[in-house]
């Protein structure tokens, strides 16, 4: 084989391979408007984290019980760590208010972030936290308030478009039925 025919192959298998990858772009609340999903069309969606998300708690002197992390020593305190890393997979658990995202990033779980529209970020759903101080916010995960690490500020939903755009969500709604009907 010559190396053109050698380029044109590599060229069409570089091609073929970037075609299968995921195109995730951030979930927005625009996108949000133009799909049109119900809370059941959204538990169809594949969520994806767009960067690693650290939390952590400080664990009591009788805590035994850790829920979905590690525990690491950190100066002599026992530390709950829990990572979710980047491109990490997510379903929505529910949607406790019109404008939130209540994801599960870990299986066989109920434990979940929540996030929400950001209007400084173009509309983009990030990580919310119920209080935000020099970057590290508090959050309520798995019954449990965590901290999370400054780098974990403004993680992204991310979705990928091209499945996205090929869901097809059925849905009807039951009118009732009347005795003697």
């Amino acid at each position: 084989m010559n190396s053109r025919n050698s380029l044109l192959l590599a060229t069409l298998a570089i091609l073929t391979l970037g075609s299968c990858t995921a195109r995730l772009t951030p979930y927005t609340s625009r996108l949000h408007d133009e799909i049109g999903l119900d809370e059941y069309g959204l538990k169809q969606v594949q969520f994806y984290v767009s960067k690693d998300v650290t939390l952590s708690r400080n664990m009591g002197d009788s805590e035994t019980q850790v829920s979905g992390g590690r525990i690491k020593m950190v100066n002599g305190r026992r530390v709950e760590e829990v990572v979710i890393p980047a491109g990490t997979p997510g379903v929505l658990m529910e949607m406790p208010d019109s404008g939130q995202l209540a994801i599960s990033f870990e299986a066989n779980s109920t434990d979940y972030l929540l996030f929400g529209a950001n209007t400084q970020q173009g509309g983009a759903f990030s990580l919310m936290a119920k209080d935000w101080t020099h970057r590290i916010g508090k959050v309520l995960y798995g019954g449990r308030i965590y901290q999370t690490t400054p780098e974990s500020a403004g993680a992204l939903l991310l979705v990928d478009v091209r499945k996205l755009n090929k869901l097809d969500v059925h849905s009807r709604t039951a009118t009732g039925r009347r005795v003697g009907s």
